[in-house]
């Protein structure tokens, strides 16, 4: 098979950031930010690419258990011509033990997991679980600090 030794390379330089800020009345809001370079390389032939990534999502608390958010996102290429965009929603419930499990439903929406991180963005339905871990999780029964 001729393509058996040929050498396939990808490689990806990802910078992100993000910012959440809450507000009175159980409302919360984050954005991110992310771009890429890529390179790749396959036989003799080597070509460059990018993306960026712009992420929002408005959150609301019911209560002590209940969240609900609305997600909105657009995924650039190399040109802003090239688009994608992403709408959705998700419904979550706290479980025991700072867990949450969480119902979404994208209606449109794209793939790119270097860029998207945890970021559920294809389209259609998923679902999320979420813990929160600290210093006392790790902690044995009976032990003092």
């Amino acid at each position: 098979e001729p393509s058996a030794g040929l050498r396939h390379r990808h490689v990806a330089n990802v910078l992100g950031i993000t910012g959440t800020a809450r507000f009175p009345h159980h409302w919360s809001t984050s954005m991110a930010w992310a771009g890429k370079l890529t390179r790749e390389e396959s036989a003799a032939i080597a070509t460059a690419g990018g993306a960026q990534w712009l992420h929002g999502r408005a959150r609301v608390d019911f209560g002590a258990d209940w969240d609900g958010s609305v997600t909105g996102s657009v995924r650039t290429g190399r040109s802003f011509a090239e688009r994608e965009y992403g709408l959705g929603f998700e419904l979550g419930r706290q479980l025991p033990a700072g867990t949450w499990l969480s119902f979404g439903f994208n209606r449109f929406g794209y793939v790119d997991d270097e860029l998207t991180g945890e970021e559920w963005t294809r389209t259609g339905a998923y679902l999320r679980l979420r813990a929160k871990f600290d210093e006392a999780l790790f902690r044995r029964a009976g032990a003092r600090p």
